[in-house]
């Protein structure tokens, strides 16, 4: 094993549903989570949430599943929070240099019924 693949492996980390992900996957969930909270004290946020989510929701129906790739961390929270504000939940993945991010919801009645 080379250099390079020590230091790959020490980026993964086991996510909280047991998966190993890119280390800033658990990151982005905090901040998200963070970010949602903060919405409920203030309508700015509320605001950003809902232009970001009129943005990746599902064309068909908001409650639909939906997924976008966030090209850094800051985008990957912003989307992650809304569809943890607007469904109640999200998946978090990264690329294996963890700047790219796959954000996916499951849809608004996989996580609230």
């Amino acid at each position: 094993m080379n250099a390079n693949e020590t230091l790959s492996q020490n980026d993964f980390v086991l996510d909280v549903d047991g998966i190993y992900r890119h280390k800033n996957v658990p990151e982005v969930r905090k901040a998200a989570i963070q970010l949602t909270n903060d919405a409920f004290k203030d309508q700015l946020i509320v605001d950003s949430l809902k232009t970001t989510m009129d943005l990746i929701q599902n064309k068909e129906h908001w409650k639909k599943p939906a997924s976008i790739l966030a090209n850094n961390m800051p985008e990957a929270v912003k989307y992650a929070a809304a569809f943890i504000f607007y469904h109640g939940g999200v998946e978090i993945s990264a690329d294996n240099e963890g700047k790219r991010f796959g954000v996916f919801s499951k849809g608004y009645y996989h996580y609230c019924g």
